[in-house]
């Protein structure tokens, strides 16, 4: 549990958030979102686009529902001082926190071993389509870049991600613009032909595990949240986040829909997209930011593993480079086997079945349980009250 200090929780609400702050907090979330999974098209095309026509609004709904459950998160964290989904964890699942606290922690850790496995996978995919390189030829190069910089420049890694971010959403933006207007056409044929394979209570559905699985993706944003100090600017954080996270997506997702037929079963969607608009810039530019961000995700993530177990060197009396070492190539090792299966299988099967898990582990219990809890400690602590 948390302890709160109330007096200063007083004081901390009567301090005026910047409109940059609330932005911050909200790009958080968004650059979580925009990993190389998304930037490639190879999540919308699972999750939306092989639905069929539903795909026009299955990616509003599983926003919605992630707005609603990442509203709880920031406002949570800001009651209860929480600054880690470990903290918000024990605050959601007390009194029942010793016993689900550390399933969803190994949750986070299965997350965290997919994502570095889609982002080997997706970056082998990338040399592969530029250099035509044997594939696990490609899966450690990737692997032994991906270690080097979780090891020694994950900083500078962290530090250029936004920037990554902001160059992948300006070359998508640039190929849906240009795509669109070259492919729309096909949107409204799916439509008029009522073409949904599966039917559209199935594309619910999986919009509905989409929004599960990226609840695992918000990690960084637990560590941000405090500052947004009250409720009004929660509120306000949640829908700039949802804008900017629905908005990318549907585009995202009505691209690959135009080009359904031409891209399916295929690893990297968009990028394909890109260069059959022959525009040879645009192609470079998105292949050189989809590569980096992919090694950015991976080093980032193992990065994070690797300080998540680095006191146990002390335990087990090792040095602390050598001990972090260790830790990075089973993760690396782990992570280049599941990347064996391909980016496709990793984001189909993998996150397919962690969005399940997420929905009744996660989802379901913030959306119940934890608005329950924010109404009662805004009756039980009407000074701490986040309701400036």
């Amino acid at each position: 549990m948390v302890n709160i200090n109330q007096r200063e929780r007083k004081m901390d609400n009567k301090k005026k958030v910047s409109f940059g702050t609330i932005f911050g907090v909200a790009a958080v979330w968004f650059g979580a979102h925009a990993g190389g999974g998304f930037a490639s098209g190879n999540q919308t095309m699972n999750f939306f686009v092989q639905y069929g026509w539903p795909a026009i609004f299955t990616p509003i709904i599983s926003m919605v529902v992630l707005a609603i459950i990442y509203r709880i998160i920031v406002i949570m964290c800001n009651e209860h001082g929480c600054t880690n989904y470990n903290d918000w964890s024990h605050q959601l699942y007390a009194p029942y926190d010793k016993v689900l606290s550390p399933i969803y922690e190994v949750c986070n850790l299965g997350a965290g071993l997919l994502a570095t496995s889609a982002s080997i996978a997706g970056g082998a995919a990338v040399i592969q389509e530029s250099f035509g390189l044997p594939y696990m030829m490609c899966v450690l190069i990737v692997s032994v870049v991906t270690i080097l910089i979780s090891l020694f420049g994950a900083g500078v890694i962290s530090k250029v991600s936004s920037l990554l971010v902001v160059l992948i959403m300006i070359s998508v933006l640039a190929i849906s613009i240009c795509g669109l207007a070259a492919n729309g056409g096909h949107i409204f044929q799916d439509i008029a032909a009522n073409y949904a394979p599966m039917g559209v209570g199935a594309a619910v559905w999986k919009s509905m595990t989409y929004s599960s699985f990226q609840i695992f993706s918000l990690l960084g944003t637990f560590g941000v949240a405090t500052q947004l100090v009250t409720q009004k600017n929660c509120n306000k954080a949640t829908i700039m986040g949802f804008i900017m996270n629905a908005s990318m997506l549907l585009l995202n997702t009505l691209l690959c829909l135009a080009y359904r037929e031409d891209v399916m079963g295929n690893t990297l969607p968009i990028l394909t997209i890109a260069k059959s608009l022959h525009i040879p810039a645009l192609t470079i530019l998105y292949s050189v930011c989809l590569f980096s961000a992919f090694i950015s995700t991976a080093g980032s993530v193992v990065f994070g593993t690797i300080m998540r177990f680095s006191k146990f060197n002390v335990k087990f009396k090792m040095n602390s480079t050598v001990w972090n070492l260790i830790v990075g190539i089973i993760i690396i090792a782990g992570s280049m086997f599941a990347a064996s299966f391909g980016l496709t299988a990793i984001v189909a099967v993998g996150y397919g079945y962690l969005g399940i898990i997420g929905i009744f582990l996660v989802a379901i219990p913030a959306i119940i349980v934890g608005t329950r809890k924010i109404s009662k400690f805004r009756k039980e602590h009407p000074d701490a009250e986040v309701n400036q």
